[in-house]
C-alpha cells in the first residue's frame, strides 16, 4: 500500500487501516522521513496521507543525534496541520527552544547524556525547565 510515495506491507496496511477506524486505547507514533531511511520524494503528501494512520507523526534529523533542518520541519509541520508531530533525535538544551514552533512531542536521549548509560542531570533540568515555563 502507498502512503504518499512511501510503500508499506500488507499486512500492515491492513492493521493501520483497522487501527485508524477503531477506538484503540494507544497512541501509535509513526516514523515519516526518520534517520537512515531514504527522504519521501514527496515529503508533504507523505506526511498528509501518514496522518490518516497514526496518532503523532514522528520525524529526526538524517543521523542519529542531528536535528532535523528547520525546512523539513516546516514543512512536515505545514502538511501535518493540527495533528500532532514530534522530534526524536538531536535536541539539546542549546536547541531545543528553536524547534518549540514545530513539534509537539520531543523525544530526547543523546542530547541529554553524559555517557550512552547515564543522563546527564544538568541537562535534564535545562530541558525540563525550558519546556515547562
Amino acid at each position: 500500500a502507498q502512503i504518499g510515495d512511501a510503500t508499506v506491507g500488507s499486512d500492515m496496511a491492513r492493521l493501520l487501516l483497522k487501527r485508524s477506524s477503531v477506538p484503540h486505547p494507544f497512541v501509535l507514533f509513526g516514523g515519516v522521513a526518520y534517520k537512515l531511511q531514504p527522504p519521501p520524494e514527496h515529503l508533504d503528501l507523505t506526511v498528509a496521507n501518514a496522518t490518516r494512520f497514526v496518532d503523532v507523526i514522528v520525524t529526526s534529523g538524517d543521523e542519529v543525534g542531528i536535528p532535523p533542518s528547520f525546512e523539513k520541519m516546516r514543512i512536515i509541520r505545514e502538511a501535518a496541520g493540527q495533528h500532532p508531530v514530534a522530534i526524536a533525535g538531536g535536541l539539546t538544551p542549546d536547541n531545543i527552544e528553536d524547534y518549540l514552533p514545530y513539534a509537539d512531542c520531543f523525544m530526547v536521549a543523546t542530547g541529554i547524556y553524559r555517557s550512552f548509560h547515564h543522563f546527564d542531570p544538568a541537562k535534564v533540568r535545562a530541558i525540563g525547565h525550558l519546556l515547562t515555563d
